[in-house]
C-alpha cells in the first residue's frame, strides 16, 4: 500500500515536478494546493498520510497553515 501525499506549493512547476518525483517512487497523490488555506481544507477533506509545503515562504506559515490538525500514528 503507497501513502497518500497532498503537494501544495504556489508555483504549478513545483507542485508538478514534486508530484512527479513522488509518484515515481510508488507514492500517491491525492490532491494539490496553491496556498496554505487551500492546504488546510484540503488536508482535512482528504486526509492524506504526508503534505509537502514550501520551506522558506511567510505566505505558508500563516495561523491556518500552522494550526492544521496534526496526527500521529
Amino acid at each position: 500500500m503507497s501513502h497518500s501525499v497532498l503537494v501544495c506549493d504556489d508555483a504549478i512547476f513545483m507542485r508538478t515536478m514534486i508530484s512527479d518525483i513522488l509518484a515515481q517512487a510508488g507514492f500517491e497523490i491525492v490532491g494539490e494546493a496553491e496556498t496554505g488555506s487551500q492546504a488546510v481544507e484540503k488536508y482535512r477533506q482528504l486526509k492524506p498520510d504526508l503534505v509537502t509545503m514550501p520551506w522558506g515562504s511567510r505566505r505558508w506559515w500563516s495561523r491556518p497553515s500552522r494550526r492544521a490538525p496534526r496526527t500521529s500514528s
